[in-house]
């Protein structure tokens, strides 16, 4: 995004280290999950976006260049917009994720730092003398949703309407509940998915009407079964369902409800393998852009948490806010 504020720099000097953790997030209940660096680290602990504003701020006020996010998806795509959008630091921190929630789809493709056997003291370690950065650190492009109406914009690395829409709000109410956490619970909504194609069954998934248009000048109004948007490389379950080749950040895939063949096609939808039928003609589009504007009534999600559209607010528009550093270590 034109204007957005890079990233800080990784030089070959100690770096501030600051803790955020959701101590409520899906795996944190665990000993190894609790940060135990003594007082030198600030850690903080949040769960609502208020709480984690507050420690965002505090944490910003001591100075931290290294910022290690503990939770799921969700406090990471809180995370995500306090930094990306707000004016709380000075510059954006280097984030390392550190996976304790109910889905890490984001830390499983940017990167993260593991505590489980080797304790935070590995990170602590590292900031105090970063080395191989240009093996540890990658940068990603981060997705900005402005949500139409008056309220205010967000970040994140995942949108998904229609049946992912579903298959999340099933995961979350029916099974997270039994323990199924990580990609177990979407591969088990997945099934359930298919099941539903296969048979015609919409108790579980529902197309949504929307009007697409990007500034690569696709124009559709259409029915859509599957309708997503990210700027990750690979989603749950190490899917991969982008085929575009251009050169944007916001990769974006819909399947039209009309769609050809589509059970049997799946497979190919969801590793993106180019072929020949994957044109417009037949219902499936998958294209890299700069913006995407998209007009529909209905639910979405960002990064596993629930959101609502209506027309009469104006398009949900989708663009990047810049670039975050992660740390893979």
């Amino acid at each position: 995004m034109t204007g957005a504020r890079q990233p800080a720099a990784v030089a070959q000097r100690s770096l501030k280290l600051g803790i955020l953790y959701n101590a409520h997030s899906g795996r944190h209940r665990k000993r190894w999950a609790q940060p135990d660096l003594g007082d030198s680290v600030p850690a903080i602990r949040a769960k609502t976006a208020e709480e984690i504003r507050a420690g965002l701020t505090e944490l910003a006020r001591e100075g931290v260049e290294l910022l290690a996010i503990a939770g799921g998806d969700g406090t990471v795509q809180s995370v995500l917009s306090h930094v990306m959008l707000g004016d709380l630091f000075e510059r954006p921190p280097l984030l390392a994720l550190v996976p304790t929630g109910s889905t890490n789809m984001t830390g499983n493709d940017v990167g993260t730092v593991r505590v489980k056997r080797e304790g935070w003291q590995k990170l602590q370690a590292w900031a105090d003398n970063p080395v191989d950065i240009e093996q540890r650190v990658v940068a990603r492009d981060v997705l900005k949703i402005d949500p139409g109406g008056d309220a205010p914009a967000f970040c994140g690395m995942f949108f998904g309407a229609g049946a992912i829409y579903n298959a999340v709000e099933h995961t979350q109410r029916n099974l997270h509940q039994y323990g199924l956490r990580g990609d177990v619970g979407p591969g088990v909504a997945f099934t359930r998915f298919v099941k539903a194609v296969a048979t015609g069954d919409r108790r579980y998934f529902s197309p949504v009407t929307v009007r697409l248009r990007d500034d690569l000048g696709n124009d559709l109004d259409e029915a859509s079964i599957l309708l997503f948007a990210s700027t990750l490389d690979t989603l749950v379950l190490r899917l991969h369902p982008f085929w575009g080749e251009e050169p944007g950040p916001v990769a974006w895939t819909t399947v039209a409800e009309s769609a050809e063949k589509f059970l049997r096609r799946m497979p190919a939808v969801c590793r993106g393998r180019r072929r020949r039928w994957m044109t417009p003609e037949k219902g499936y589009r998958s294209h890299n852009t700069q913006r995407l504007e998209l007009l529909f009534d209905g639910g979405y999600i960002v990064d596993g948490e629930f959101f609502s559209a209506r027309v009469a607010d104006g398009p949900v528009v989708l663009s990047s806010a810049g670039k975050a550093s992660f740390l893979n270590l």
